[in-house]
């Protein structure tokens, strides 16, 4: 067994949560000690809820609980369960910064981003832009009322804290990588559970540019995972 106590999974919306939030209770379901402390997975060792968005439930929860994957901002567990940051093993997960916002758009407002004004983007990306940046930094600085650019260079550093990242893209090898890396012996099986295809180009250069410009600090802080994007 290592030396961390807990695992935290902050979960970004649109990036492959629903595959990884049952992978994840599965392996924990026959594990030495997962499997016999409190774990709270949302829709699986609970109900469909999420703590971050329903803060008059944290109290619900077992004080012990040594698992937390929920769509949570950084830090939000090891601060409302009082966790030692050191002792945990930290996850994020992230997805192509274009892609996660056309999906989005798709699943919350059912519209396609072909069909969308420039007007409209501009309110979405206001609406569901930049996530990672915010999901990274809203919850340690919410009340500083910080710009863009300088929330990006505290998501840049909030980032390298990481014990591990998965990637939409890449998670059969992502998966592979944490099987064998992971402190706690964690073996997750691929699961495929709301797969969708999102259609990234079918629109046109001068759209696919303006989206670009109005995400150019998501897109910079993940350039070592989507460089083609620059």
């Amino acid at each position: 067994m290592s030396n961390f106590s807990h695992l935290v999974f902050n979960h970004i919306p649109k990036c492959a949560g629903s595959s990884l939030r049952q992978s994840l209770y599965n392996a924990c379901s026959n594990h030495d000690y997962f499997s016999k402390v409190p774990i709270y997975i949302s829709n699986y060792s609970h109900n469909n809820i999420c703590l971050q968005e329903n803060i008059n439930l944290i109290s619900a929860i077992h004080p012990e609980t040594r698992l937390f994957f929920d769509h949570s901002h950084t830090y939000f567990f090891e601060s409302n369960f009082n966790i030692n940051i050191n002792s945990t093993y930290r996850i994020l997960s992230i997805r192509n910064p274009i892609t996660r916002l056309i999906s989005h758009i798709k699943f919350f407002d059912n519209i396609l981003i072909t069909q969308c004004s420039y007007k409209t983007i501009k309110e979405k990306i206001m609406d569901y832009g930049n996530l990672t940046i915010k999901y990274l930094t809203l919850y340690k600085y919410n009340h500083q009322n910080l710009d863009t650019e300088t929330l990006f260079n505290l998501a840049i550093d909030e980032l390298s804290k990481y014990n591990f990242i998965f990637q939409k893209e890449k998670i059969s090898t992502n998966i592979q990588e944490f099987n064998i890396s992971n402190p706690f012996g964690l073996v997750l099986q691929e699961e495929y559970n709301n797969v969708s295809k999102t259609q990234e180009y079918e629109i046109s250069n001068q759209k696919l540019s303006y989206i670009k410009s109005l995400l150019q600090f998501e897109i910079l802080l993940l350039k070592n995972y989507y460089p083609d994007l620059l």
